[in-house]
């Protein structure tokens, strides 16, 4: 199967699709899925699957009342075809529709794709009796057909009432659709059978992709050992910092140059085995684990020269940043929807994690984390952070009372850090400093990043602001940062619950004092984005949801920050000026 459309796929087009959409991902991996869901109302909704390889475009048709369908163009190396996903809902009195309109609405459709000269096949379920020729419905629907020159190629019934309602439709003089079958014995938990045909297009050639990589498989160790112990990292090491790891770099690399140099390779990317299981990868993981111990270099670089000089060098700062969807329904095209991963040298992993060690070491000590600041910490999951805030609701309701829940999104609150404002909170609220505050400030300064896509490389750009996300060290800085922002909260007697830059904040209330409720979180609110503004945040209006839960366990979407009662205007990003 290289495509396949699907009617009523029951989505809705928010938040609720996202686990839907990830299973479809994960078991089809070599699909990708392009839907248009109904966005008012149950059931409905159109989709198809296609296999990865082709070049597929959605076309902008317009929408009509009377049926729901997806409009797209399939590509391979040598032809286009234009797909067409169709879904009709049965008129009833609630809907209010008339197969007149339905008549009108095709007609329509037909006519604008008639100026089209790419091939086109309309398939979906009409829920039109085509095998009862006596039906004034099929009658009109074939008049129709027959006077754009299509034909129907479905014979037989398709649904377990006995009728051929799912249709498939091409141009009479088109060669497009051949075989077309109905497999009655229902392959799936729906009423309607599985209709398929053979599309005269050819398959996209199979992806090529080019890898580099080095055959340490041949390298003579003995040599490779002498080559190391003759090189200027151990006879002749250079006495500044920079200079250290640069020759470090430089050598490693002529040396493993000489030894296996890089090849370039091109990768055919077939699809995925299905025998290929969760237990074989994760066997295969640890034979390469075990490898790695088995082979692992005795070479160190004296590490306290990073710590005794009070500097991490410039080398170790280059971020390459490989764009990552953040979900697989948004747009590909548009790169706000992508979350921007650091890729840092293993050296400046290595020397993080030798920090950040200590540093949660020093704060768990002291007892220095705010107290409901969950993530990059032990023993402060995404689970527990879930269970508090249920546990306090379903206390509060045990009460009688209601509560209200509010939840904050930062955006692109990583890459808005204010270096001058972390370092001076690092040292007044925590008491870093001496060595340790200076090392820190040079971790932040004169960092740098480019961005890799299909192998083409961006040009360097040194950052003002932020810490890498992907990082070791850069998630527990931010957490540090915003640790005001939980004093803030606890200050306006809310109780509160941060996970990274997600907040959730939440009070409970007699029923009879709602309004003041609302007024006291409209508050807080509105202490929270003035304390955004101040520390170079970006707008958080378009991630704020609110939600009260009644007493009767029904939580409901509140419109409260739409309404008159609060109104939070957006924000601007501002520029750092350190």
């Amino acid at each position: 199967m290289d495509a396949m459309a699907i009617t009523e796929t029951w989505l809705k087009g928010d938040d609720s699709d996202d686990c839907i959409l990830a299973d479809l991902h994960t078991s089809l991996p070599d699909f990708a899925f392009y839907h248009c869901p109904r966005n008012k109302g149950k059931g409905g909704g159109v989709g198809f699957l296609i296999r990865k390889g082709f070049d597929v475009k959605l076309n902008d048709s317009g929408n009509l009342r009377s049926f729901e369908f997806i409009d797209l163009n399939i590509s391979s190396s040598k032809s286009t075809i234009r797909m067409i996903g169709l879904y009709r809902p049965p008129p009833n009195n609630k809907n209010k529709l008339t197969f007149a309109m339905f008549i009108d609405d095709f007609s329509s459709l037909l006519q604008f794709l008639s100026s089209s000269t790419t091939p086109l096949i309309i398939m979906g379920d009409f829920n039109i009796h085509v095998d009862v020729p006596s039906d004034q419905n099929f009658a009109s629907f074939d008049d129709l057909l027959q006077a754009f020159d299509f034909q129907q190629h479905v014979s037989g019934p398709t649904h377990r009432n006995g009728h051929t309602i799912d249709l498939i439709i091409s141009h009479k003089d088109s060669d497009l659709v051949k075989c077309t079958c109905v497999h009655d014995e229902h392959l799936c938990t729906s009423d309607h059978s599985v209709v398929s045909c053979l599309i005269n297009l050819d398959r996209p050639p199979p992806v090529r992709k080019f890898t580099q990589r080095r055959n340490l498989k041949n390298i003579d160790f003995d040599q490779f050992r002498c080559d190391i112990g003759s090189s200027s990292l151990l006879l002749n090491p250079q006495s500044s910092l920079d200079s250290l790891v640069d020759q470090y770099y430089s050598v490693l690399r002529t040396i493993i140059d000489k030894h296996a140099p890089v090849t370039r390779k091109a990768v055919i990317m077939r699809p995925r085995t299905k025998w290929y299981s969760r237990d074989i990868r994760l066997a295969k993981r640890e034979k390469r684990k075990c490898e790695r111990k088995y082979k692992h270099s005795g070479l160190i670089v004296h590490k306290q020269l990073y710590m005794t000089q009070c500097q991490l060098p410039c080398s170790l700062k280059q971020a390459v940043i490989i764009p990552h969807i953040k979900k697989p329904k948004l747009d590909a095209n548009n790169l706000a929807n992508y979350r921007p991963i650091s890729n840092l040298p293993y050296l400046s992993k290595l020397i993080e994690r030798i920090v950040c060690k200590q540093f949660q070491d020093y704060l768990s000590n002291n007892d220095l984390y705010a107290k409901m600041q969950s993530a990059y910490r032990a023993n402060y999951s995404t689970e527990t952070a879930q269970l508090y805030v249920q546990n306090s609701l379903l206390c509060a309701l045990d009460e009688r009372k209601d509560a209200l829940l509010v939840l904050l999104d930062f955006s692109s609150a990583f890459d808005t850090i204010n270096h001058q404002t972390l370092l001076t909170r690092l040292h007044e609220r925590y008491g870093v400093d001496g060595i340790p505050l200076y090392w820190l400030k040079s971790y932040l300064a004169n960092r740098t990043q480019c961005v890799i896509v299909d192998q083409n490389l961006s040009k360097d750009v040194t950052l003002a602001t932020g810490v890498p996300q992907g990082s070791v060290l850069g998630p527990l800085l931010y957490t540090l940062y915003v640790a005001p922002l939980h004093d803030l909260i606890i200050s306006a007697n809310m109780q509160t619950v941060i996970y990274a830059d997600d907040i959730q904040l939440f009070t409970s209330f007699h029923p009879d004092h709602c309004s003041d409720a609302i007024q006291k979180i409209q508050n807080c609110i509105a202490d929270v984005k003035s304390w955004a503004i101040s520390t170079i945040f970006l707008s958080m209006t378009q991630r704020l949801k609110s939600s009260m839960l009644p007493r009767n366990l029904n939580p409901q979407q509140s419109n409260l920050f739409q309404s008159k009662l609060i109104r939070l205007p957006s924000l601007r990003p501002r520029t750092s000026k350190v």
